[in-house]
Parts: C-alpha cells; sequence; structure tokens
C-alpha cells in the first residue's frame, strides 16, 4: 500500500544520553520533572523560530524555517507543534503520567488525514533534572518504527534541554544525532493552528458541535470496521488495521476528542441531542482507553481476524461492481490488503508472544485449521464469475485475472504461510493448557473494560457470577414444570438424551433447516402490525455459512449486508445429526423478525437519526434486544409447541449459562474442563458445541457473551417500569417505539430515555383528561 505525504522526514531530537542512569528518589525525581514540565509550561502561548544541525551531514534541512510554538498547556499535558515551512504536521505532546513524563510525536500528513508513523516516544528516564529531560524510546514505540519506518536505527534517544536562554530538542539514534535550538529572544508571530484543534467553536451551536465531533469520530473509525463497509454501506478499499500503532493512534486522537467534547454545553441539547453526547462520551473514554489493552486481545481468532479473511472480505470482493471505472482496481485493492492484514495478525501474535501472552493450547488447532482452510479455498472463492464481467473490456478482465492470481501466489500465500508457521511446534510447546483472561498481566483490569464495553452495565464479575447462578436455578425450575405437562418423570439428563431421540427435532438436510426457519418466520409474520407500528423495508432470509467459516462457529450468526442487500441469518449446516433444531423457533425470532433483523434495519432507515447514531454498536441493546424479541414471541403464542418453550427455556439457560462460564473462565480461574462439564450439565449443547463455546468466552470474544442475558433483563425490567408508570394508559406498541425510535443506545442512556417517554407520555395523558 503506498501512502503519499506532504510530511518531511522526522527532524527534530536532541542530545546524547549516558548509558547509565542516575540514581535518584521517587521524590527527587517527581520534583525535578514538575520542575521541568513547570518550566517549558512558562513559556506556553509563545512560538520560537531556530535551526537544526544534523550529524550526518545531510543537507534536508538546508534553508528551511523551523517554528516551534509552545500552544496548549495545562497541568498534565503540553502541546509543541513543530512547523517547517508550511508544514504543520507534527506535534510534540508531553503529559504527565504516574510519576513519569511521557514524549509522544503526534505526526500527520499536511491534509491531517492518519499517518502511519505516529504517537512514537518515550518516558522521562532516571537520569533527568530539571533543566534536561531524556526519553528512551519505549518498547511500544520500537514496535511502531520497526512497523513503518523498517529503514530507521533504533532505539532512540531523546532530550529536551532548557536553560535561561532557549530550549533544545533533540534525537539520537545509532549513528546519527539530530538537534534543533530555539532561543527565547527569537519570538515570531504564532503560526497556523496544526491540524489537531479546529477552528474555534465557542460561537457554533452546542448541537453543531456534537455534531461535527461525532462525524469525525466517525471518520477515526471508519476504516476499522470487520465488515469491510463504510457507514453508506461502500466497500471499504483496505481491511483494518490491527497494528499496534495504529491502535494507539485512535487511542491518542479519541483523547483529543474527548478534551473538546468537555466544552461543549450539554445542558442547551435537546433531548436526542443529550442521548447522543451520553453515547459519544462513552465511545470515546472507551477508544481512549482501548490501547492499554492492545496486547491482550487475540486478533487472530475466529470471531474476529478469521471471521474478516473467511466470511467478510470474499462477500465484499463480491460486492465491487468491476463495471464502473475504478472497479477493476478497487477489486485489487481490497484483495491485496489482505495480505498486510494477514501480517499484522502474525506480527501480533509475535509481539503477544513476547509479552508472555499465548493462545490456550486447547484454542490452537480450530485456528490453525481456519487459516489453512483459507488458503485453500481461496482461490476458488475469489474467482471472478464471468457474469461480472459482461460490461469490461477483454483486456481489464485478462489484467484482474493475471494481477488476482500474482497476489494470491506473491502476497496472500506467502503472508498465510508465515501465519501458520507462528502457530506451528513451538508456539504450541508454550502454550498454556488454561484458558481466560485472568491469566496474563492486566488481564483483570481488561476483562473489567470488556464488561463495561460490552454490557455498558457497572458490575463487577462476582455480581454477574452470581447472577448468572440464580439465573440457573430459576429457568431450571421451569424447565421441570414443562417436563412434567409432557407426563416425564425421570431426572433432566435423562429427558434431554431422550431429545436426542426425538425425530421431528433434527433435519437430514441444509434444505430442511432452512424450511424450519422460514416456517416460523411465516408463522410471525401476520401478527407483526399488532405490536410495532413501523416494520424494516428491508427484505430478509437464511442461507447456509460459507465451508470455512461453520470450521470454528457455533449456531450461526446475523449479517445485514450492504444497502440494498437483504439481511441473512447465516446458519452452521454440518454436524446436522448432532445438532438439535429444539430452539430454532427462539433462534430464527433473536435473529432476523422480530429480532436483530428488525432492531438493525429499522436503525439504518431511520433518517432522523444521524450518521453517527446509525452506527452505534452496543452488544446490550443488540443481543438483549433479540432475545426480548425471542420473548416476545412466546407471549405472541409463536412457541406454544411444549417443545418449542422447552427449546426456548434451554435458550435462556444457555444465555444464564454464559454469565457463569465467561466469569468463571476469565476471573475466577475456571478451567476449560469444569467449564465443559458445567455447560454439559446444564444446557443440551452437544460435546462439539461446548468445545467451541468456552473457546469463544475464554479467547474469541471475552464479555461479549455476558449481554444477551443482561441486556435482556434490563429491557424487560424498563417495560416493567413503563407498565406500572403509565398504568391504564400503557402500550405495547408504543414501548417498541419508545425503544427503537431512538437506534441503539447503552443501558444507562436506554434507562434514561425511557424515563423522558414516560414523562411525555403521562403529559399526553394529562392533557387528554383535562380536554
Amino acid at each position: 500500500m503506498i501512502i503519499k505525504s506532504g510530511k518531511i522526514s522526522t527532524i527534530v531530537a536532541i542530545v546524547g544520553i549516558a548509558t547509565s542512569l542516575m540514581s535518584a528518589s521517587v521524590g527527587a525525581l517527581d520534583s525535578n520533572q514538575d520542575k521541568f514540565f513547570d518550566s517549558i509550561r512558562a513559556h506556553c502561548g509563545k512560538a520560537f523560530s531556530g535551526s537544526v544541525e544534523d550529524s550526518s551531514n545531510s543537507t534536508a534541512y538546508t534553508g528551511r524555517k523551523f517554528v516551534l510554538h509552545i500552544r496548549d498547556c495545562s497541568n498534565t499535558q503540553i502541546k509543541m507543534p513543530l512547523h517547517v515551512d508550511d508544514n504543520s504536521s507534527r506535534i510534540l505532546v508531553l503529559t504527565k503520567r504516574d510519576g513519569s513524563i511521557e514524549l509522544q510525536h503526534d505526526h500527520r500528513h499536511a491534509d491531517g488525514s492518519s499517518d502511519a508513523l505516529t504517537l512514537y516516544g518515550g518516558y522521562s528516564s532516571a537520569d533527568s533534572t530539571g533543566n534536561v529531560t531524556n526519553f528512551p524510546e519505549s518498547v511500544e514505540s520500537i514496535e511502531i518504527t520497526k512497523a513503518h519506518a523498517p529503514n530507521r536505527t533504533y532505539p532512540s534517544v531523546w532530550s529536551i534541554i532548557l536553560s535561561s536562554e532557549d530550549i533544545t530538542y533533540q534525537v539520537v539514534r545509532p549513528g546519527r544525532t539530530i538537534k534543533s535550538n530555539f532561543k527565547f529572544t527569537d519570538m515570531v508571530a504564532h503560526p497556523p493552528k496544526a491540524w489537531d484543534l479546529s477552528t474555534p467553536i465557542s460561537t457554533i451551536a452546542p448541537s453543531e458541535q456534537l455534531l461535527d465531533l461525532s462525524g469525525r469520530f466517525l471518520t477515526l473509525t471508519e476504516t476499522n470496521d470487520d465488515f469491510l463497509r463504510g457507514r453508506s454501506g461502500s466497500i471499504e478499499r483496505t481491511l483494518p488495521d490491527r497494528s499496534y500503532s495504529g491502535v494507539k493512534q485512535a487511542s491518542y486522537q479519541a483523547g483529543q476528542l474527548l478534551q473538546e467534547f468537555n466544552a461543549i454545553a450539554l445542558h442547551k441539547l435537546s433531548h436526542e441531542d443529550t442521548l447522543t453526547a451520553a453515547l459519544l462520551k462513552r465511545d470515546l473514554e472507551l477508544l481512549a482507553e482501548a490501547s492499554e489493552h492492545h496486547w491482550l486481545f487475540f486478533d487472530v481468532t475466529a470471531y474476529n481476524g478469521g471471521y474478516v479473511m473467511s466470511s467478510e472480505l470474499v462477500s465484499a470482493l463480491n460486492s465491487i461492481d468491476l463495471a464502473v471505472p475504478d472497479g477493476v482496481e478497487h477489486y485489487l485493492s481490497l484483495f491485496t490488503d489482505a495480505g498486510r492484514f494477514i501480517d499484522e495478525l502474525t506480527n501480533k501474535l509475535q509481539g503477544q508472544r513476547q509479552r508472555g501472552i499465548l493462545l490456550p493450547k486447547a484454542a490452537i488447532p480450530k485456528i490453525r485449521s481456519l487459516y489453512s482452510g483459507v488458503r485453500e479455498s481461496l482461490e476458488e472463492l475469489t474467482r471472478v464469475d464471468s457474469s461480472r464481467l459482461k460490461s469490461v473490456t477483454p483486456d481489464l478482465a485478462q489484467y484482474l485475472e493475471d494481477e488476482t492470481a500474482s497476489v494470491l501466489h506473491k502476497v496472500l500465500s506467502p503472508a498465510l504461510d508465515r501465519l501458520l508457521d507462528e502457530l506451528g511446534d513451538d508456539y504450541m510447546a508454550q502454550a498454556p493448557k488454561a484458558a481466560g483472561l485472568y491469566q496474563y498481566p492486566g488481564g483483570d483490569a481488561y476483562y473489567q473494560y470488556l464488561i463495561q464495553r460490552e454490557t455498558s452495565l457497572d458490575l463487577t464479575p462476582d455480581q454477574i457470577h452470581q447472577m448468572g447462578l440464580l439465573a440457573m436455578e430459576d429457568v431450571h425450575k421451569q424447565m421441570q414444570a414443562i417436563r412434567q405437562k409432557l407426563g416425564f418423570t425421570g431426572t433432566a439428563v435423562e429427558f434431554h438424551k431422550q431429545l436426542t431421540n426425538v425425530k421431528r427435532l433434527y433435519d437430514d438436510s441444509p434444505e430442511e433447516v432452512e424450511q424450519r426457519y422460514l416456517a416460523y418466520v411465516d408463522r410471525i409474520k401476520p401478527h407483526l402490525a399488532k405490536y410495532f407500528s413501523k416494520k424494516p423495508q428491508k427484505p430478509y432470509g437464511v442461507k447456509r455459512a460459507s465451508p470455512m467459516a461453520e470450521l470454528s462457529m457455533a449456531a450461526g450468526y446475523y449479517s445485514g449486508g450492504a444497502t440494498g442487500e437483504p439481511g441473512y441469518y447465516y446458519y452452521n449446516g454440518s454436524n446436522l445429526d448432532s445438532s438439535s433444531m429444539i430452539s430454532a423457533g427462539f433462534l430464527i425470532y433473536h435473529e432476523l423478525v422480530p429480532g436483530h433483523h428488525f432492531h438493525l434495519s429499522l436503525v439504518k432507515e431511520n433518517q432522523q437519526l444521524s450518521v453517527y447514531r446509525r452506527g452505534i454498536r452496543m452488544n446490550a441493546f443488540t443481543e438483549g434486544w433479540a432475545n426480548y424479541a425471542a420473548h416476545l414471541a412466546l407471549e405472541m403464542g409463536m412457541l406454544d409447541d411444549p417443545y418449542d418453550h422447552y427449546g426456548f427455556l434451554l435458550s435462556h439457560a444457555f444465555i444464564s449459562a454464559r454469565l457463569v462460564l465467561d466469569t468463571g473462565l476469565n476471573h475466577k480461574g475456571w478451567s476449560l474442563d469444569k467449564a465443559s462439564r458445567y455447560m454439559l450439565e446444564n444446557t443440551v449443547s452437544s460435546e462439539s458445541q461446548v468445545v467451541s463455546e468456552v473457546l469463544r468466552y475464554a479467547v474469541n470474544s471475552p464479555a461479549q457473551a455476558l449481554t444477551y442475558k443482561l441486556g435482556y433483563d434490563k429491557i424487560l425490567g424498563l417495560r416493567q417500569t413503563y407498565k406500572e408508570a403509565l398504568g391504564e394508559h400503557f402500550e405495547l406498541k408504543k414501548f417498541h417505539s419508545a425503544m427503537l425510535s431512538s437506534g441503539t443506545l447503552s443501558m444507562p442512556v436506554l434507562e434514561q430515555h425511557i424515563q423522558w417517554f414516560i414523562e411525555e407520555e403521562l403529559k399526553k395523558s394529562t392533557v387528554t383528561a383535562n380536554d
């Protein structure tokens, strides 16, 4: 991938550093750093011209104009844009962090667009004084340098030297020293503001400030979508950036946006804008913290990087219109970038291994099988059907065929080989038998972060674990009542074993699976208007997942597709002889209507919401609503058959068990064997399903599975609150409108919205009564 840049090569830095560190007490170190920080801050608001010396005798800086602007200062952070001629694309950032000072180089292209090489730097060393602070390059910075400046020597040591007359900023690398000096007597007019701060917005309405900020947040996160589609539904030209430098850059930029957010007069916002503000603040805070946990997330797993490579890449490539002028180049750009994406997965595995973070042994074989399958099938899956080339010239069609073959054999296959080699015998030998975040450095803090990110609820792992145990007791009582209704007097285990012999609960072919799902959908369709004032326009259907995806997935997943395309539930059509369909009704109402498809399509079609609001993802709402939708189907009489009702309860046992299993594996130190036994004893999952599920909780997506039950409980609780508050004026259809009309919300924001909706309905009823 070629990146065009108006940014000149790195310039700044200061003095050579002695390798031995001076001994100093923490108190003395803090005192020196405070003095150093305050000395720079004393010059805040001033700009100075300067000159550069380069020990390499390079003439790159000869005749250039250098200005250091000590521009933005707080008690904990100083920003100093370094202007070179008219280029203001780099900012030096000093931040106080836990007894030290961090130096970062915040780099952009001249137009402010993202630069891959950014946020490198280091932390102040113990030999620093009140006048001289040294910043040896950090391990994280070296990772960034290796990835995006492979020809640069490292490590670097930066220094800032202060005197009463000047400030010197310098870098020392093996074989080269570059020093820039700025005298305090050489003050100049303030240069134009660098890219990271927009025009003063004090005169702009708070709602417009909010819209601008949410738009910039979207720009920041746009290209990291696993579905490879922009907010408009257009196909991306690159795959997501999984590099540490990319995550670090995104976190830093989110922090900058958060500072701007905190200046907005929130009390002047409308109700909907207040919801937007709360959601945006949460998104910014989570993204600002994300880089701290980068190495604890396994991108290579089936639900993450594996999902991109096995499902979404092929889907995106097949959706590109080759007949438009740049269609072929678009196709080749995305296809070629898969090599970079795969190498980033490999690089992260290597970086994790260096930090003592390895996949558990049990997860490795399936991951290897997944990527081996990708390697073996990619040529066939990406072969362009002749029908797509009817409007393409023969020469261009031949060019596409030749280039695709070249990329496949010279880029993608070698990249996949490197990934598979990294996950070879040596990796397996070092891998732990245990699974779960608790075993890794920083794992407990990361798990708490994930709980907040996925559920938006302030709950501890222990609280969630106990909630799961109580929920299991309750659902088992309900299941026992159904068994008694069916005249069965044995144990639950005996009944579940008997279910394996009920032929109507199994299908012989994928076609039968599809017909079963569609029959449930046809049953509920005529009744939806009674419960919903608005239905989505987007069509929907059922399809079998790709063979590659089936290797590591459980039942299936919903995908909304691009604009104009149907939304599909992709099911697992393998191992049908051991896959009971007793929960098929629950599942399809959860996935399609009135579940995921209903909710997500209505959000996308709601033009009253901003682009940001239409694109929000909040698992507790999304999965909570989907489970509520299945609950509603039960209330509507769609699951009156005792086996359907039992399947519904089995599904609730399943999502209740997730509360116990997820917290057990990631917080309480449960072994995979203990988790598997618990799941086998409390659900009717097959052994193959259990293996996939427990690895999902411990490795693929920790905390994500908590959202199904916690979100469902929250929504049911809010419905009860709504019903009690409105009394005789309660209408279920209006509650559903309240739930879906404002898009996807976090649980605290949803509660705030429902309370507002209650107040509005009470006002209406009061007016009606007075009339």
